[in-house]
């Protein structure tokens, strides 16, 4: 009886670990030109991202459990505010709610950009 269970309760907490899913979302750059992106619902997700570059949330705010989704912007042609010379601003944006182990992929110009939320994250990705 003793032995079955611990072995129940070493099942039941195995079982717990891998259903949780990581709390963790990227955004992909698939366009032409450089990306802003930021997230809107998780303090800390925010960066600069080359075309063809990726940049993943990976901390425990990444994705709320209260909303289960984080709302991220992506602007091209950003200009931050504290830079002296020029005002701030950007040339096109686009937005995406994204879950938990999900990708915003980002295509198009430095004036036209659309978000596309997909999934699965790719390999590799969550290692940078």
């Amino acid at each position: 009886m003793y032995r079955h269970g611990i072995f129940f309760g070493i099942a039941m907490a195995l079982a717990a670990i891998a259903a949780k899913p990581a709390q963790a979302f990227c955004v992909g750059n698939a366009s032409k030109v450089k990306i802003h992106a930021q997230s809107l619902s998780a303090s800390g997700f925010e960066g600069d991202i080359a075309p063809n570059g990726h940049l993943c949330c990976k901390g425990k705010n990444c994705v709320r459990k209260k909303n289960k989704r984080a709302r991220v912007l992506v602007v091209t042609g950003y200009v931050p505010v504290t830079k002296k010379k020029g005002r701030p601003g950007w040339k096109a944006e686009c937005r995406a709610k994204v879950k938990m182990d999900e990708w915003v992929e980002v295509k198009g110009s430095l004036k036209t950009i659309s978000c596309k939320t997909k999934k699965p994250i790719p390999k590799g990705w969550r290692k940078k």
